[in-house]
C-alpha cells in the first residue's frame, strides 16, 4: 500500500502544507508516501490511497483500479470552484472528503446526503517553516496582515482594510513572495499577481505582533476558509484580531479577548482601539490572549495534525 498526495503545483500554497509536508511526516512514520501531479497518477496500482488536494480530476479517478481509494481535501475550493466540489462529491467515486470545520461537515452531510462518518474535519496546522522567520519590532504594538495580498483585490479577505490601514499603521506581508508590501498598499497601487516563492515563509521577516483576519460574517469566506491565519499567529507567539468564523469557532475558545462578533466598520475600529488601550496599560487582555493562543500552537502543530491522517489511513486499510 502506498499513499499519494495529488497536487496541481508542487511548490505552491496548499500543495506544500496539505501535500508535501504531510507526505514527509508520513514517510518519517514509515508510511510510504509521495507527492505527485495529476498526470503522474499510477492508475494500475493496487490498493493505493490518493489524497486529492484542492483540485481533483474525476476522469483520472475513473481510470484507477477499483481497489484504489480516493480522499478529496477540499481546502478552500468550495469558495472558488464550487462546481468542481459538487461534481466530485456527487460522483460517488470518493471514499471520504476532508473539510475545514465542524459546521462545514454538518452542512455537507445534509446537502450531499452523505454520512458524517465519510467526512473528516482537519484543521490547518501551522507551517513549520515559519519557525525560521525573523521577528522584528516586537517591543511595540504593531498590527499586521499576513496572507495573499493579491487576494485583497479579488475577495474581501481583509474587510475594511482601505479605511483602517493608515489609521492603525497596519503592515502587510505577502505570504506568496515573502516580503513586506505595505508601501504598495498605502500608495494605493494596483496589487500585482505575484509569483510564488517556495521559501517565502522560512525567509520571512515579520515586523508586527498582532495579526488580522477580518472577513464579512456569514460570507462564503467566513464559512469555508481554513484556520490558517489563527494558527500562524499562534506559531509566532502573537495575538490576532479575528472575526468569529466557523473554523475559528472550532479552535479558539469564546473567551479569547480579540474575537470580533460584528464586522461593521465601527465595531472593527472599536476592537483595534481596545487592543491599543489594553497593550498600553496593564496588558491584561493581551497576556490572556497569548496564554490562550499558546494552546492553539501546541494543538495544531504538524506533529498533532498528522494523527488525523494516520487515523484516516487506518480506516481505509480496514476496508482493504
Amino acid at each position: 500500500m502506498r499513499v499519494y498526495f495529488v497536487v496541481q503545483h508542487k511548490n505552491q500554497g496548499s500543495s506544500i502544507l496539505r501535500g508535501l509536508q504531510i507526505s514527509n511526516e508520513l514517510n518519517n512514520l514509515d508510511i510510504k508516501s509521495k507527492v505527485i501531479n495529476p498526470h503522474e497518477v499510477p492508475t494500475n496500482e493496487e490498493n493505493a490511497i490518493f489524497f486529492w488536494v484542492k483540485n481533483i480530476n474525476l476522469n483520472i479517478v475513473k481510470r484507477c483500479r477499483k481497489t484504489s481509494h480516493h480522499i478529496y481535501d477540499i481546502v478552500d475550493n468550495f469558495i472558488y470552484n464550487k462546481r468542481m466540489v459538487d461534481e466530485a462529491i456527487k460522483s460517488k467515486l470518493l471514499d471520504r472528503i476532508i473539510v475545514n470545520n465542524s459546521s462545514m461537515k454538518l452542512e455537507f452531510s445534509k446537502e450531499y446526503n452523505i454520512s458524517l462518518d465519510d467526512i473528516s474535519v482537519i484543521h490547518h496546522n501551522w507551517d513549520p517553516r515559519i519557525a525560521n522567520a525573523i521577528k522584528e519590532n516586537q517591543n511595540n504594538l504593531t498590527f499586521g496582515y499576513l496572507g495573499s495580498v493579491a487576494s485583497l483585490s479579488h475577495s474581501h479577505n481583509f474587510l475594511h482594510y482601505k479605511e483602517i490601514a493608515e489609521q492603525y499603521n497596519i503592515r502587510f506581508h505577502d505570504c506568496e513572495i515573502g516580503a513586506d508590501v505595505t508601501d504598495l498598499i498605502k500608495n494605493k497601487r494596483k496589487i500585482p499577481a505575484f509569483s510564488w516563492n517556495k521559501n517565502a515563509m522560512s525567509q520571512a521577516k515579520i515586523g508586527f505582533n498582532c495579526h488580522i483576519s477580518i472577513r464579512e460574517e456569514n460570507s462564503h469566506l467566513s464559512k469555508y476558509k481554513t484556520s490558517a491565519k489563527v494558527v500562524t499567529a499562534s506559531a509566532l507567539g502573537h495575538n490576532i484580531i479575528t472575526t468569529h468564523e466557523d473554523a475559528v469557532k472550532d479552535i479558539l475558545p469564546s473567551e479569547y479577548p480579540f474575537i470580533l462578533t460584528n464586522t461593521d466598520l465601527e465595531s472593527v475600529r472599536k476592537m483595534f482601539d481596545l487592543v491599543k488601550e489594553d497593550y498600553n496599560s496593564n496588558k491584561s487582555l493581551w497576556n490572556r490572549g497569548l496564554e490562550i493562543i499558546s494552546c492553539v500552537k501546541e494543538e495544531y502543530s504538524i506533529a498533532n495534525t498528522i494523527k488525523n491522517y494516520t487515523n484516516l489511513i487506518n480506516v481505509i486499510l480496514q476496508k482493504i
